[in-house]
C-alpha cells in the first residue's frame, strides 16, 4: 500500500492546458483569460492536500463473461468493455487521488464574492490536478510492476464505459478509511469532489492503450473532446 503528497509544481498543469480545457485553441484564448489563468496558476503552489496513492491485489479475477472482476471476494461489476482490456491479468492496482478540499473552497469564495469566471478556472485547475495525479500513480505502477516482467492496462475508474459509479462504494470497502482524506457520500460521490478512483490490471500481456477513447463510448468527456481538438 503507497500514499503520497504532492506539491503543485511536480505536476503537468500549465496555462496552455487549462485553456484548451476550457474550449479555447491553442494560444488563442482571448482576454482577460490568459491572466486570470496565469494568476491561479501561481496561488496553485500553496494548495497543500494534492494526494494519491495505491494497493495492489492478487489474484485479481475475471468471471467468464468478463463483466464482474473478483478482488478478495468482492466483486466489481466492469461490465464487458473493462473487462475485454482487462483480460489476462493476474493482480490489479485500486488507486485514489485527490486535488484536496482547499481547491474546491477556493472555487466556492470567489463565486460567493462574484467572481465565476475566476472560480470556474479553479474549477477547471482541480479537474487537471487530480488528472496529473491519476497519470503520475499509473506511471508508478507502470514502473514498479516492469521490474518483475509485469505491464499494466489502461486505468479506469466508476462512471465511465458502462462501469456503474455505485461500485466506488465497494473500491473503498477495499482500502482503509479516509485514504488519502477522500470519503465517499451515501449516493457513491468522493469528497473533495475534485478526487478520482480507479483501477488499473497488471499481468504478463497486458497492454496500456495510450488513447482510451478509441473504446469508451462516453462522447460528452471533456478529455475526449481535448484529444479531438488538440
Amino acid at each position: 500500500m503507497k500514499e503520497n503528497s504532492y506539491v503543485f509544481s511536480d505536476l503537468s498543469v500549465d496555462q496552455h492546458t487549462i485553456e484548451m480545457f476550457m474550449g479555447f485553441e491553442k494560444d488563442n484564448a482571448p482576454s482577460p483569460f490568459p491572466e486570470i489563468i496565469k494568476g491561479v496558476l501561481d496561488k496553485a503552489d500553496d494548495l497543500p492536500n494534492i494526494r494519491g496513492g495505491y494497493t495492489i491485489f492478487s489474484p485479481a479475477i475475471l468471471d467468464p463473461d468478463k463483466k464482474i472482476l473478483v478482488l478478495q471476494e468482492k466483486l466489481l461489476h466492469v461490465k464487458k468493455m473493462i473487462g475485454a482490456e482487462l483480460s489476462g491479468i493476474s493482480s490489479a492496482a485500486i488507486f485514489l487521488c485527490t486535488a484536496g478540499k482547499e481547491i474546491q473552497e477556493w472555487s466556492k469564495n470567489l463565486l460567493d464574492e462574484s467572481d465565476p469566471i475566476t472560480s470556474y478556472i479553479v474549477d477547471v485547475l482541480g479537474s487537471e490536478i487530480a488528472e496529473n495525479v491519476a497519470e503520475k500513480i499509473h506511471n508508478e505502477v507502470e514502473q514498479a510492476m516492469s521490474t518483475n516482467g509485469l505491464s499494466v492496462t489502461t486505468r479506469f475508474s466508476p462512471g465511465y464505459c458502462g462501469w456503474e459509479v455505485s461500485d466506488q462504494h465497494t473500491i473503498f470497502s477495499l482500502l482503509p478509511e479516509n485514504y488519502c482524506k477522500i470519503r465517499l457520500t451515501d449516493s457513491a460521490l468522493m469528497n473533495p469532489i475534485k478526487s478520482i478512483s480507479g483501477i488499473i490490471g497488471i499481468g504478463k500481456e497486458v497492454r496500456n492503450r495510450q488513447y482510451p477513447c478509441d473504446f469508451c463510448d462516453r462522447k460528452d468527456c471533456i478529455y475526449r473532446n481535448l484529444r479531438e481538438t488538440a
